[in-house]
């Protein structure tokens, strides 16, 4: 259900068959010594195994000592381990315990966690470090105090990537029957929580519809309002919900606008992107039917027809039973997508292939954010894209320039360079105009890294536009970095040691950081040098 707990479980099976072997050994004494025949010199290792938090001992955790052999020994109860005749040379140590990370797990530059010796004598005094793993346990109960047992709950931890927040779930179960829910073997991670939806389950005619809410600790009702919770190495975090029961409401309707014999699939999600219980009883009776608390949710239809996609949305504001619902599919037009160089020197105006990639990204804050990337098709020695099954709603158009920069990007009267892509319910929405140019400046710079500092990452930020248009460059040891093909215009320089954890793309964040930066300005097809100073994150 979730590959992490299957691996700690699986981890933790194989450590307890290793325990067992090291157990028999312990009961006759020392692990017998391999001998290979010479008199070559033999020495001592020994050491301690500790809580890399707490820096108390670790007991009965499996040590391995790779030195010609590979050999095994559990600690005692002090943590304490010892391997005698150890021959000269490199031996390499490393240690496991159930509930524990390695180092190297939960800080990936590490590398390794195997710590390396060269034996030409006894060797004492090593310490080997075990990280505890993380847990986030809770009760979901009533406002009275009752247990909610079999209730749904999700974890989802924070990433960032390009940029961007995104939701990914770590961890999906159930409560049991005292309501009771613990999730284990977590690292370090920024996380949310929800419990519900409520499962669906008949009830007796006439009776009143009462159920409990889809809800994020502690109690918000969607993920933009939601608690993140830091979880730091080793920490054991409660994470307790209360809820009330609420009216539930049936919406119920039919999908038209098919033949009886082709099959449907219908959605319904709330307003973070989680799917909900929705009752279709087979793919070619068109009805649905399902309860849902007061709120905001959307249904989705879809159908195959004579090898077209056929779809629908509509979008529910549900307070009160919200019965003969009519989704009627259609095939909407797809998005026609125009890229045309305005090539300047070097260049053919003409190229069968797109010189650009168009993606359509949601605006909404979602666990499932939608995304539509533009598909290549045929048309003549003229480059065209389009875009196919785009939902209603606000997207921002993510253009990425191979060897050019974005000149300018239409949709009508709409500037994509500065403003979102609006889609709407009849999904009808003007060619996207796409001009790029081949005249655009270069900045060649240099940053000069601290010596604890390996590698940075530089932004180039426009002063006005989307935060799509942020351009990033790594840079290694050097200290050199290059931008080529941009767009002219002001724009600012920033450069971080490390930038794994921020939202750059995210303009509140982002004016955190404008003051430290680099202004420059670029001209048209000239190259200019620049010298950002490094921000340290954290400090």
């Amino acid at each position: 259900m979730f590959s992490f707990l299957v691996h700690v479980t699986i981890r933790s099976a194989v450590l307890s068959c290793a325990f067992a072997v090291c157990l028999v050994h312990a009961q006759i004494g020392q692990v017998p010594e391999q001998v290979s025949g010479t008199d070559a010199p033999r020495h001592e290792i020994s050491g301690v195994v500790i809580n890399s938090v707490t820096g108390m001992p670790i007991a009965r955790a499996l040590v391995e000592l790779e030195a010609q052999i590979v050999r095994h020994n559990l600690t005692d109860v002090s943590g304490a381990f010892r391997f005698e005749g150890v021959p000269e040379g490199l031996a390499k140590l490393e240690a496991e315990r159930p509930g524990f990370l390695q180092p190297s797990e939960v800080a990936p530059e590490l590398r390794t966690s195997t710590l390396s010796v060269q034996v030409t004598a006894d060797v004492d005094g090593v310490v080997l470090k075990l990280v505890p793993q993380s847990e986030i346990a809770g009760y979901v109960r009533s406002i009275q105090g009752a247990p909610i047992e079999d209730f749904p709950v999700n974890v989802y931890r924070r990433e960032f990537v390009d940029g961007r927040v995104q939701w990914h779930n770590l961890a999906s179960l159930n409560t049991g029957n005292d309501g009771y829910f613990r999730v284990f073997g977590m690292p370090p991670e920024s996380v949310v929580i929800s419990a519900g939806p409520e499962r669906w389950r008949p009830r007796p005619p006439g009776a009143r519809h009462l159920g409990y809410p889809y809800v994020f600790y502690p109690n918000a009702r969607g993920l933009a309002t939601a608690s993140v919770i830091s979880v730091s190495t080793g920490q054991q975090v409660q994470a307790d919900f209360s809820l009330s029961q609420e009216p539930l409401f049936e919406i119920s309707g039919e999908i038209a606008g098919v033949p009886g014999t082709i099959d449907t699939k219908v959605e319904l999600s709330n307003s973070s992107g989680e799917l909900l219980p929705l009752v279709q009883l087979h793919p070619e009776l068109h009805n649905f039917s399902g309860y849902v608390a007061e709120g905001s949710y959307t249904l989705r239809a879809s159908a195959e027809v004579e090898g077209q996609s056929w779809q629908a949305t509509v979008p529910l504001s549900v307070s009160s039973n919200t019965v003969g619902i009519r989704v009627a599919l259609g095939h909407h037009p797809p998005i026609s997508v125009k890229v045309r160089n305005d090539s300047v020197v070097g260049q053919s105006r003409k190229s069968n292939r797109p010189s650009a990639s168009v993606t359509l990204a949601s605006v909404t804050p979602s666990l499932k954010p939608l995304q539509f990337v533009a598909r290549q098709i045929a048309n003549g020695d003229q480059p065209a894209m389009e875009i196919v099954g785009a939902e209603p709603g606000s997207y921002s158009v993510e253009i990425n320039s191979y060897g050019a920069y974005v000149k300018s990007a239409t949709s009508g009267s709409t500037d994509l360079l500065h403003d979102d892509l609006l889609v709407p319910e009849d999904g009808v929405v003007a060619p996207l105009e796409i001009v790029l140019g081949n005249d655009g400046g270069e900045i060649a710079g240099s940053l000069k890294l601290p010596e604890q500092v390996s590698s940075a990452t530089v932004l180039l930020v426009p002063e006005t536009g989307s935060p799509t248009e942020i351009k990033t460059r790594v840079i290694e040891s050097t200290g050199q970095f290059q931008f080529e093909q941009v767009r002219p215009g002001n724009y600012v320089l920033l450069a971080f040691d490390h930038f794994e954890d921020l939202e750059y793309r995210n303009p509140d964040v982002l004016d955190n950081y404008l003051s430290s930066g680099t202004r420059v300005s670029v001209p048209p097809g000239q190259s200019i040098t620049a010298s950002p100073e490094l921000i340290l994150m954290g400090k």
